[in-house]
């Protein structure tokens, strides 16, 4: 196959893509109510609240632009040779700047090269670090990247809250948030979706392991 090649990908069946147009409508629409709930308060108080509502808001334009809502489900994306070592020291460069209080470590081994979308892997491994991150409040994250026969494996590990056994099934489901990440009150149970929406596209698998208190590892296995 050429590089910088098209193709098609067909990442939501048409039931899947009314649902998810459907149920992201109620997000949006809380939100747009607090802002407006928020130009009413106090004028000393109104723009920090508004600040931080805008700052929510835009994480979710941005998550509905990566479902692709408002195109069509089925578009062609770049293909190109992508060096995942380097996408992956870029990555926690960044989330090591936003999280200072974690401890992000990585173990790339060897040569690590995908045919693929870059902008698809890079979502594929922001969703993960940041899944782990955001629910890690203190203690460490570590990615790990190797190839093994015709796998690339992909390991996030963290030391964080948790996921209890009977949400474990349904962490992928869209807009579920398990019962101690709602008590953080951050995230709308979109991100771990669209991981498996990827995941599902490029053929591999994920599995998870998570014990509450101490912490979740995630491990996505990807042809080569």
């Amino acid at each position: 196959m050429d590089e910088d090649a098209f193709i098609p990908v067909n990442v939501f069946n048409s039931q899947e893509w009314a649902e998810t147009l459907h149920k992201i409508k109620s997000p949006l629409t809380v939100l747009k109510s607090r802002l407006e709930q928020a130009l009413e308060l106090e004028p000393n108080t109104a723009p920090e609240l508004i600040k931080g509502l805008h700052t929510e808001v835009n994480k979710l334009v941005t998550t509905v632009n990566n479902l692709g809502i408002g195109t069509n489900p089925v578009k062609a994306l770049p293909l190109s040779k992508i060096n995942l070592k380097q996408l992956a020291i870029i990555l926690l460069q960044r989330f090591q700047l936003a999280y200072p209080e974690l401890s992000i470590n990585h173990h790339l081994q060897g040569e690590l090269f995908l045919y693929d979308n870059e902008e698809r892997l890079s979502e594929l491994l922001s969703n993960l670090l940041e899944n782990a991150c955001k629910y890690t409040p203190q203690g460490q994250v570590l990615l790990e990247i190797l190839r093994q026969n015709d796998q690339i494996l992909i390991c996030i590990r963290d030391s964080g809250i948790g996921i209890a056994p009977e949400d474990i099934p349904k962490i992928f489901d869209t807009f579920f948030r398990a019962s101690n990440a709602r008590e953080t009150g951050t995230g709308y149970g979109i991100g771990l979706y669209i991981v498996q929406q990827i995941i599902e596209t490029l053929q591999g698998e994920i599995k998870v392991e998570s014990t509450l208190g101490k912490g979740s590892t995630f491990l996505v296995k990807l042809p080569v």
